[in-house]
């Protein structure tokens, strides 16, 4: 993944709420498993859920469809 895609993720995600963002990493298809319980993520501060959720995007296959769908 180039730098100028990473910072376009990280730009958009920093506008999302929580909502968004535990949408967004249910629908994220990762080569590894992403297994968080709500209870896990709604614990979380914002600021960490964001962090996950851009690394689990630069793994993601699907990242920027799953992203187009979170912000439209």
């Amino acid at each position: 993944m180039k730098t100028d895609q990473v910072d376009s993720f990280a730009e958009k995600l920093s506008s999302m709420d929580r909502k968004s963002l535990v949408s967004l990493l249910r629908h994220l298809k990762c080569r590894f498993d992403l297994d968080f319980t709500d209870d896990f993520l709604s614990k979380m501060s914002l600021r960490r859920l964001r962090h996950i959720a851009l690394g689990a995007m630069i793994h993601a296959k699907n990242a920027r469809s799953a992203l187009r769908k979170r912000t439209s």
